[in-house]
């Protein structure tokens, strides 16, 4: 019988233990935060398009159940093997922004799905993540002067309410990420200049403002996010911010903050800043302003926005950022000898000997830096082709500058001259037709272009003088017909 308590305590210890483990195992599992990259030692700065898709990988052309005029603002979330891109959907019928929904089995290859919130107010910039077991979603409710959380009923297409977490002011871009057991916000205003900082213990209630708050000021080449804020490397925190000093969303800017904590704050630019940037062709021909990158175990994959030069123009791409497993070697770019040439002659660049050492050249970019405008045949080719332009007699210089990008984000540049001289191409002359007169009729000479020429050699020119015609031409060459 002794025994047998003795066994029957053990085993209900055994269990006690265990029922503990397990417990604590949940609330930890519950308690984390997705993303939560802060293992992950590699930045993703470096970024280059995949080989295997063609950006853009959603236009205002894919949505399919509102009419819309643009997409922007992707963020992504991974879970299961699945990917799911949240965005700004601008609806072309009401004029505001609604949340659009996209799925990819790889995140390179996407589909529209739906609209899966909308409000009688603009939304955008719809940041999402998981912790405790729920799903949240952060847009941009600017129209309202709040920044509200909501909260998934069917991950990931039923969203509610859940609570507004600061107020008071026209928030835009609010980008929420945690640190230290406590929550962080940055956000701007519509003027696009300053940075408000806030933190709370608690995510849905209780944020304050940082006594260092705004931690920018009136300066909109830094102020603004750009895209979800984060940890890597255990207490790396990087803040990602739009330049938009000069015209809106030309580029994307990274921040490393040095200090956070509830009295303090400072921060420097990365080396590798700007991260995005116009690529002077195509879909992100004149500016980019959203970032969010997700590492999917081997890679960063990251989801970024671009616009070919006009308002409706924004669209959706996808970047990567390989790993460093090995040292990446710079490329090398050559953009081919100088080369003095004729006017209105075609020619042809050359960056094909251009190399680099370890992963190969991801892409070309010719760009035209001085001397008058031409054309070029596809600024992103190998060799490119123009048309050299008409000069003046003292000819003139164009400048190109071939930017090469290998597999890894690093980039090299060169550039070469192409003089074109001008040509002295001789006059041609144009008498006119050749014609006959009756005799006592008397004709004027014809002036311009027509020159008295090829006549019928019996007709009389009466009551001119000898004439000097001339063609004229910048050179001074001409013929000199004389007719009597």
């Amino acid at each position: 019988m002794i025994k047998f308590k003795v066994l029957k305590l053990l085993l209900i210890s055994i269990v006690t233990f265990v029922l503990a483990i397990l417990s604590t195992a949940k609330c930890a599992f519950l308690q984390g935060l997705i993303p939560d990259w802060t293992s992950i030692n590699h930045a993703p700065f470096n970024l280059v398009e995949p080989v295997d898709i063609i950006n853009p990988v959603l236009t205002a052309n894919d949505v399919t159940d509102v009419s819309a005029t643009f997409v922007a603002d992707p963020f992504l979330f991974h879970e299961d093997g699945n990917w799911y891109m949240f965005f700004e959907v601008l609806n072309t019928g009401n004029g505001r922004g609604e949340i659009g929904l996209a799925t990819s089995a790889d995140g390179l290859n996407w589909s529209y799905d739906q609209i899966v919130l909308f409000e009688n107010w603009h939304l955008s910039y719809p940041l999402v993540f998981k912790y405790d077991g729920e799903y949240y979603l952060v847009p941009e409710t600017y129209r309202v002067k709040e920044v509200r959380i909501y909260r998934a009923t069917n991950f990931p297409y039923d969203w509610t309410y859940y609570s507004t977490l600061i107020d008071g002011k026209d928030f835009v871009d609010p980008t929420i990420f945690r640190y230290n057991n406590v929550w962080w916000m940055f956000v701007s205003d519509t003027s696009s200049s300053n940075c408000y900082l806030y933190y709370s213990d608690n995510l849905t209630e209780g944020w304050t403002e940082h006594p260092m708050s705004p931690v920018v000021s009136n300066d909109d080449s830094k102020a603004r996010p750009g895209g979800r804020s984060f940890v890597i490397d255990q207490d790396r925190i990087i803040r990602i911010a739009q330049k938009d000093d000069v015209t809106y969303g030309e580029q994307v800017r990274a921040f490393e903050v040095d200090k956070l904590t509830k009295t303090d704050y400072a921060e420097h630019e990365v080396s590798q800043s700007p991260i995005l940037y116009p690529s002077g062709t195509g879909w992100n021909n004149t500016g980019m302003h959203q970032f969010d990158p997700w590492w999917n175990g081997n890679h960063w994959l990251c989801a970024v926005d671009g616009t070919s030069g006009g308002f409706d123009t924004w669209s959706i791409g996808i970047y990567i950022a390989p790993h460093p497993s090995f040292p990446n070697e710079p490329p090398t770019a050559d953009a081919g000898p100088d080369q003095t040439v004729e006017e209105r002659l075609t020619i042809t660049l050359d960056g094909s000997n251009s190399t680099d050492p370890d992963d190969g050249i991801a892409s070309y970019l010719w760009t035209q830096t001085a001397g008058p405008t031409v054309t070029l045949s596809d600024p992103t080719a190998v060799q490119p082709s123009f048309t050299t332009p008409d000069v003046e007699p003292d000819g003139t210089s164009l400048v190109f500058e071939l930017s090469v990008t290998d597999s890894g984000g690093l980039r090299d540049t060169d550039t070469c001259i192409i003089n074109v001289i001008w040509v002295n191409m001789p006059p041609t002359a144009d008498a006119g037709r050749q014609f006959a007169s009756p005799a006592g009729f008397h004709r004027r000479a014809r002036y311009g272009a027509s020159l008295l020429s090829g006549c019928d050699p019996g007709f009389v020119w009466r009551g001119l003088q000898p004439w000097l015609w001339t063609i004229p031409y910048h050179t001074g060459v001409a013929r000199r017909p004389v007719a009597s």
